[in-house]
């Protein structure tokens, strides 16, 4: 049965089951996508279950990594009543997994630069020159660091 397409960019929360586990996963995108910036929507789908897979391949070590479009911040905790769940798919059963994961997706800064759309206007700074500025929000820094992008 293929997967239902993801809420992009809305957050959501996702159950993946393998052969003995299910996966929860929170799903958190960033503020900092221009709605119009996503005209291929099968791309974004494609690297949003990449990114599902290369979690649950190092789900014992978690690190940030980047995709064509999109930098993931990977985390877990520990899922409190996993242990009181059981799932069942036709006549398998299922394990829940003793963690939840959640993505937060930001956009990946150069890839989001060489793709603003029209809407997004830059700004003009005092020169004349027109100039990106772009906050992006980091999760894991708890902080927010300006990019300069150039002139247009």
């Amino acid at each position: 049965m293929p997967i239902k397409p993801f809420s992009f960019p809305f957050p959501e929360t996702r159950f993946f089951h393998t052969t003995k586990y299910v996966y929860k996963f929170k799903i958190r995108y960033g503020v900092n996508f221009c709605s119009e910036n996503t005209e291929n929507k099968q791309q974004v789908m494609s690297e949003l279950l990449d990114s599902v897979r290369a979690i649950l391949a190092n789900h014992d070590d978690l690190q940030p990594f980047s995709t064509k479009h999109f930098i993931i911040f990977p985390y877990k905790t520990k899922w409190d009543s996993a242990s009181r769940l059981k799932f069942k798919h036709g006549p398998k059963f299922f394990q829940p997994f003793p963690y939840v994961f959640t993505m937060y997706v930001e956009p990946n800064v150069l890839a989001y630069v060489l793709a603003i759309p029209s809407s997004c206007v830059p700004t003009v700074n005092s020169t004349g020159y027109a100039i990106n500025i772009r906050y992006i929000w980091f999760p894991s820094l708890g902080s927010a660091l300006t990019s300069t992008t150039g002139v247009c």
